[in-house]
C-alpha cells in the first residue's frame, strides 16, 4: 500500500486507490525515499531490480515464456533479493509447480520441529509429496485444502 500511494498513480474514484508503480519510477526513488515506504532492507533489492528493468537489463516477461523450471530458477536466483524460497514462490506463480516454497506454514503443516533447518524441511517436503514431480505443489495445496487445513480456512483465526 505504501510503495503504491508513494509512488504509483492515483486512480479515478475514492481517493484511495493507486495504481502499481512502474519500474521508472521506483528505478528514479531513492533508497531511503524506498525505505520511507516501510520496506526495510528490501528498499535496496526493489530498488536494484527496478532500475534493471527500466534499463532493459531485466525482463520480468520473459520469465512467463520459460519452459524449462531450472532455467527460471537460474534466472530468478540471478535477481539480489531473491533466494531459494522466493525463486519457489515465483515459480509457482508463473506456472512451474515442482518445488514446494516452505515456510513456517509448511513447517508446521508437515510436523516439522521448528528449529529444523531449512534444508531438511524442503527435504520433507520432496520425500512427501515428490512423487508427484512437476506437480508436487499442486498436490500440497490439494491436499490442504481437502482437508481444511488451508490458509484461507483458518485466516480469521477460526476455522470455516
Amino acid at each position: 500500500t505504501n510503495l503504491c500511494r508513494m509512488f504509483g498513480e492515483a486512480c479515478a474514484g475514492d481517493g484511495d486507490s493507486f495504481t502499481f508503480p512502474t519500474p521508472e519510477r521506483l528505478a528514479e526513488a531513492s533508497e531511503k525515499d524506498l525505505k520511507e515506504a516501510k520496506l526495510g532492507f528490501r528498499a535496496r533489492y526493489v530498488g536494484e531490480f527496478a532500475r534493471r528493468v527500466a534499463e532493459g537489463e531485466l525482463d520480468p516477461g520473459a520469465w512467463c515464456q520459460e519452459a524449462d523450471s531450472n532455467v527460471l530458477r537460474s534466472s530468478l536466483l540471478g535477481v539480489k533479493g531473491i533466494g531459494p524460497y522466493g525463486a519457489n514462490h515465483l515459480l509457482v506463480l508463473l506456472g512451474h509447480y515442482g518445488d514446494i516454497p516452505c515456510d513456517s506454514e509448511v513447517r508446521e503443516y508437515l510436523g516439522v520441529p521448528p528449529k529444523t533447518a531449512q534444508r531438511e524441511v524442503e527435504r520433507v517436503a520432496a520425500r512427501r509429496y515428490g512423487r508427484w514431480g512437476r506437480y508436487a505443489y499442486l498436490a500440497y495445496k490439494f491436499e490442504r485444502v481437502f482437508i481444511k487445513r488451508n490458509y484461507v480456512d483458518w485466516c480469521d483465526g477460526a476455522k470455516r
